[in-house]
């Protein structure tokens, strides 16, 4: 503060100007280089809009998931009260199991869902400061779900190719879709980290961009 009180008015307000201008352009060459939107330059709805396009497209396996059993939750309802009503006790039990069953999961796949989204915002936050980086891809490489997240995170910067190519060199296909624990370590699914980071994970706030 001492080298303000050296100057006079008319200098403190130019260093000030220059100041604010040389921040300003910084903002305006970060908005050009990597094209991120800021609150003010677009409506509300369309930042919905993009976030809810991404969260379709993060989980589109899990939402398909999600509609099929929804139909065998109503179907298998149908024919579970049909059963009780004609007292076939065997039927009704049968039937109504799956029919919550068909309740029950998707519950599972919308967490699922939400957590994946999670791994797309923080994913594309680290892919944006570092580039593309191998270390960065095999965070998530070894869940079809997540797989899926992080490649509509790397498709948004312009990463796909790179990202496919690792994944190809890796050895995934199209056709991995369980995950590689059931293989190597099925008991994971027993342990409190394992649902906590598949259908519990933290909201992630992205440092960079609106969706």
């Amino acid at each position: 503060m001492w080298i303000f009180n050296r100057l006079d008015g008319h200098q403190v307000r130019t260093i000030v100007r220059a100041l604010h201008m040389r921040a300003l352009n910084s903002i305006i060459m970060e908005k050009k280089a990597f094209k991120i939107p800021v609150s003010k330059d677009i409506h509300l709805f369309i930042v919905y809009f993009k976030r809810l396009v991404r969260f379709i497209k993060i989980g589109l396996l899990l939402h398909m998931t999600t509609l099929l059993s929804l139909f065998l939750f109503v179907e298998f309802s149908y024919t579970a009260l049909a059963a009780f009503q004609q007292h076939q006790w065997l039927n009704f039990l049968g039937h109504g199991l799956l029919a919550i069953y068909g309740a029950v999961l998707p519950v599972f796949s919308q967490l699922d869902i939400f957590s994946r989204y999670q791994n797309y915002k923080k994913a594309k936050d680290l892919f944006h400061e570092n580039g593309f980086r191998p270390r960065i891809a095999n965070l998530y490489a070894a869940s079809r779900c997540q797989r899926d997240a992080i490649k509509i995170a790397a498709n948004d910067l312009g990463l796909l190719r790179e990202l496919s190519s690792h994944y190809e060199q890796m050895g995934y296909r199209w056709y991995h879709i369980l995950p590689d624990f059931l293989r190597s370590n099925p008991q994971i699914i027993l342990t409190r980290r394992f649902w906590q980071k598949t259908l519990f994970e933290k909201t992630y706030r992205s440092k960079h961009f609106l969706w």
